[in-house]
């Protein structure tokens, strides 16, 4: 089995019957600052692959799928582990994706490989379903952004499918204006976990049903995420968790979320349907939401909703004591909503030595609440000061 390795290729209007290049023969294929563009087909990879890497490259004006795997049955949601070389993911690194169409899965990479991206960039693209990725397998995003992004039908970034070998991680990545008709950003199905975190979601949008994302299936967990302006046109405006073994949404901010549905069976920004344990949303800000219900739990599933900040009060659904509401406020606003640290949570809900005890929900739109927070934020960091200057004069002392 041979390597290939491309650096610094320029390509520009290519048409042809077959893919640009297959790697059926190649064990290992490398692709480093590469720019391709203008073209009707793309990367064929063979799924036994070793090593996969794309680096710095630029792909612009595909109509077609950019970087695919071996041909496979969509509708097949396993992976055949005797054919893929699981081991090995497909990697892309500070890649560029821009002004791409595909009328099949996924516009930029559809893979039954592990896929890995970190800083990468996905502009303005469309496909049938899963309008940037359609993945089989594990997928690890960092540092990503996808920005004005859809599908025709499901999906407008992320479709990802399969059984219990399936992963989805999520870090500090952006999603902006994305779309589709179902799943306005990522749809999800898999028994194996599904972690996001650090990551904003602004102008997502479903014509039909479930704005941001629905994750089936899975064990669940999001935190330090911002969702504004997503909305889905009939219901659940921006979170569905259907099904989980483990679901908990903490220290996330939810602002201008909306949707049109009236029924408790559904939720503007995060409804949970069939949990098969206890799930917990807790210390989340939800602001300027639908006049309908915000959180709410379906199906029979249990829900626990803990030092959240609400600005209605219509805002959780209490049907046959499924839903416990602990510390929470209602009919109160934040002021320019953002995270909390840690270390300034923690002194606000826990007494200092003058017997002050200081709790999250004190925060609300009043002059007196922000002023107070910003004399505890204002408190720590001269304390934290005062330590600094006195262990430099210390060390500058002994140095005399």
């Amino acid at each position: 089995m041979m390597n290939i390795s491309l650096k610094h290729l320029t390509l520009q209007n290519l048409y042809g019957h077959s893919d640009f290049i297959s790697t059926s023969a190649y064990k290992n294929a490398v692709f480093s600052r590469c720019n391709v563009r203008n073209s009707f087909r793309g990367f064929l990879l063979d799924s036994k692959l070793s090593k996969t890497e794309f680096s710095s490259s630029i792909f612009k004006n595909f109509l077609t799928t950019v970087v695919k795997t071996q041909e496979q049955d969509y509708y097949n949601q396993t992976i055949n582990k005797y054919l893929v070389n699981i081991e090995n993911p497909l990697n892309f690194t500070k890649c560029t994706f821009y002004g791409i169409k595909s009328l099949t899965y996924g516009s930029c990479i559809n893979t039954c490989k592990p896929l890995y991206l970190d800083s990468c960039l996905f502009y303005d693209l469309q496909a049938l379903n899963g309008g940037v990725i359609y993945s089989m397998s594990n997928v690890d995003i960092k540092h990503s952004t996808f920005n004005s992004c859809s599908a025709f039908e499901t999906a407008g970034v992320l479709k990802q499918v399969g059984d219990n070998t399936t992963s989805l991680l999520i870090t500090s990545s952006s999603f902006d204006k994305n779309e589709a008709k179902t799943f306005g950003c990522l749809y999800r199905w898999s028994h194996k976990w599904c972690n996001i975190q650090m990551s904003n979601y602004t102008n997502i949008k479903a014509s039909d049903c479930v704005g941001v994302m629905e994750i089936a299936s899975t064990d669940f967990d999001m935190y330090y995420c911002t969702f504004r302006k997503c909305q889905a046109l009939v219901n659940n405006g921006c979170v569905l968790v259907r099904g989980p073994h483990h679901c908990e949404i903490w220290r996330n901010i939810f602002v201008s979320v909306k949707h049109n549905s009236e029924s408790y069976v559904t939720a503007a920004a995060v409804y949970i349907a069939d949990a098969v344990v206890t799930s917990r949303v807790a210390y989340s800000i939800f602001q300027d939401t639908s006049s309908t219900y915000v959180v709410s739990a379906g199906n029979n599933g249990k829900l626990n909703v803990l030092g959240c900040i609400f600005s209605s009060s219509r805002s959780v659904i209490w049907v046959f004591k499924r839903v416990m509401i602990t510390d929470c406020k209602f009919n109160t606003r934040v002021l320019y909503p953002t995270f909390i640290p840690d270390v300034l949570l923690n002194a606000m809900q826990t007494p200092s030595d003058t017997n002050m005890n200081i709790s999250f929900l004190n925060i609300s739109y009043n002059n007196l609440g922000i002023a107070f927070l910003l004399s505890v934020a204002g408190t720590i960091a001269l304390s934290i000061i005062q330590h600094k200057a006195v262990q430099y004069i210390n060390h500058h002392k002994k140095s005399l």
